[in-house]
């Protein structure tokens, strides 16, 4: 989904302390030219772990093709996970984040 110019100022302005991580992302896979933008925000879990999880169960996702991620986060990731981050990445060696 796009993000709204409006949800942008909230959760990115440094003077508001929010409780959400909003998280905006591209991804791009292989040699291809297309590039898939969307956000995400937290809900049971943190964003983070939210987007490991869609992002391996789409149907689209093929741990064989490189593919570069570029993350945009409201808020730096916690420890839990940044261990989550960390093993996705070793899991799939031909991923990039960024």
């Amino acid at each position: 989904r796009r993000i709204e110019p409006w949800e942008f100022e909230v959760f990115f302005n440094p003077g508001v302390l929010r409780k959400e991580t909003c998280l905006l992302y591209e991804i791009q896979w292989g040699t291809s030219r297309k590039i898939w933008r969307n956000s995400s925000k937290n809900t049971t879990n943190h964003v983070e772990v939210n987007f490991i999880e869609k992002f391996t169960a789409e149907r689209h996702f093929c741990p064989s093709i490189s593919c570069s991620i570029t993350w945009f986060l409201s808020w730096s990731p916690c420890w839990e996970c940044s261990k989550a981050i960390r093993e996705f990445l070793s899991q799939h060696p031909n991923m990039t984040l960024v």
